[in-house]
């Protein structure tokens, strides 16, 4: 029978034997990850068109909201010029025209929608109109890259390639609206507990009570 002392002299060596085998050596905590510890990325930009005032047609408007609806923040800047010398190209058509096209652009979808003149000397009998907003749309996180096999990528060994990476970079591609991602508290009373609570009884087959009113007596 082996004693405790034997026991632990065969331990001791067991350990000392492993320890000096080659290649073998303790995990640490601080080692780096090979999974992406970035998330998707919200830029932003500015979007500025100029073209000829009243040249502006339904399908323009039309992409042009559909592009606001999805990247635009902040107001829509309409600004049309005229030429304080000219005869045609007057601050009165102008501002005619800059109404109307705010109008059209409200149709459309876009409420908030901010208009201005700008005089313009020897600018010529037309006028030209400037639209521009700030604009958010979602990047891949910095520094990520797609696995092999995807997006033509070739398929071979990446040692730097990180974990994760490809799924934050497709998801960046299917985000309807980027700015949704800051939050869209656009309802703020709507609150669902209390309006779920209103259901509740009726769901169950429990009437609800009439609603009654309130007297200031009880005379």
């Amino acid at each position: 029978m082996v004693s405790f002392i034997g026991k632990r002299k065969i331990l001791g060596l067991a350990v000392i034997g492993f320890m000096a085998l080659p290649g073998l050596s303790a995990c640490s905590l601080d080692t780096e990850t090979a999974i992406n510890q970035k998330h998707i990325e919200l830029h932003n930009d500015i979007y500025n068109e100029t073209f000829p005032t009243g040249s502006l047609t339904p399908d323009m408007l039309l992409a042009m909201s559909d592009d606001y609806e999805r990247y635009g923040e902040g107001p829509l800047e309409i600004v049309i010029t005229y030429d304080p010398k000219s005869k045609k190209n007057t601050a009165m058509k102008a501002a005619d025209a800059v109404a109307k096209l705010a109008s059209d652009m409200q149709k459309a979808g876009i409420r908030n929608v901010n208009t201005d003149l700008m005089p313009v000397e020897g600018s010529g009998e037309e006028s030209q109109t400037m639209i521009g907003y700030l604009t958010v749309t979602a990047q891949e996180p910095e520094g990520c890259q797609f696995m092999g096999g995807v997006d033509g990528e070739t398929t071979k060994i990446n040692a730097d390639y990180e974990y994760g990476c490809t799924t934050e970079m497709l998801l960046a591609r299917q985000i309807y609206r980027p700015k949704d991602l800051r939050g869209n508290d656009a309802r703020p009373d709507a609150y669902a507990r209390r309006r779920g609570n209103v259901t509740y009884p009726y769901s169950f087959g429990v009437p609800n009570q009439p609603l009654e009113g309130y007297s200031a007596s009880n005379q």
